[in-house]
């Protein structure tokens, strides 16, 4: 009977030890990943997004203001105001071809409202109509101070990102101007970003369809964003691979940088 009774309290007393100390081990446990995964959320990506946005933000810059450039010039202006006249056509085709080499850009134009005519650093190579070029009039007609756009330089053949840039004449929207800079370089761009060393981004605009991707091929598919906008995360499948997406806007674009991470990475 002592026997039994000793065994009884050597096994109450370890039972006693080993049951707060699992379910104190397993809270902790509980703790550390809800802690982990709050830091996740709420610091580690969002600061990782908000540093590559900044940098991308930074990188297009310099074709926005070389845009820009173009279309607070005061000798630009004057030119539309003055009937585009023909007299001063070859100072414009140097100034545009100057604008084009200076900044590794394929082309640079201005796009006339008044006469239709597409003016590059090659001259007047076409113009304009409402049944081929739909994206110069719903641009002129926004409020927009500039846009990115994706399509095909018509003269070289090559897929583009057109930087347009509005040229106002006495407060009229008269025209536009800028550069384009070819889309292979606009990917290398984005390529070169990275979170973690597996996790890579790319740009989507406000509809969720994919502006510029490291793959090429993706370009004008759609994701939805509603899910991920803001920082809000998201764990999806891919390859048998557990990946976290997130996004961050791009406020100056309104375009969304989004972040695809493998989860094992992450953590």
């Amino acid at each position: 009977i002592f026997m039994m009774l000793k065994q009884k309290i050597y096994t109450s007393l370890v039972l006693a030890i080993i049951i707060p100390l699992t379910i104190s081990t397993l809270l902790f446990s509980e703790s550390i990943k809800s802690s982990a995964d709050d830091k996740l959320a709420n610091s580690e990506l969002p600061t990782a997004l908000r540093e590559v946005r900044n940098a991308i933000e930074l990188e297009l810059s310099v074709p926005i203001n070389t845009s820009k450039s173009i279309a607070k010039n005061t000798f630009v202006e004057n030119w539309l105001r003055d009937g585009e006249q023909e007299t001063q056509l070859n100072s414009f085709i140097e100034y545009l071809a100057r604008i084009k080499n200076d900044n590794s850009a394929i082309t640079s134009f201005i796009v006339s409202n008044t006469t239709s005519n597409y003016y590059t650093n090659s001259g007047i190579v076409r113009q304009v109509s409402k049944d081929e070029d739909q994206w110069f009039y719903n641009f002129i007609n926004s409020n927009r101070a500039y846009e990115l756009s994706l399509d095909i330089d018509k003269t070289l053949g090559k897929a583009a990102v057109f930087i347009n840039y509005v040229i106002e004449v006495d407060g009229v929207r008269t025209a536009i101007g800028g550069v384009g800079r070819s889309l292979e370089s606009m990917t290398d761009l984005i390529k070169s970003y990275k979170v973690g060393e597996a996790g890579f981004v790319y740009l989507v605009d406000r509809a969720g369809v994919v502006k510029l991707h490291p793959n090429k091929a993706l370009i004008g598919s759609k994701i939805n964003l509603s899910t991920i906008k803001n920082g809000k995360l998201e764990t999806v499948e891919q390859n048998n691979v557990n990946v976290i997406i997130s996004s961050t806007p791009i406020t100056s674009l309104d375009w969304h940088l989004v972040a695809e991470i493998p989860e094992e990475q992450l953590y």
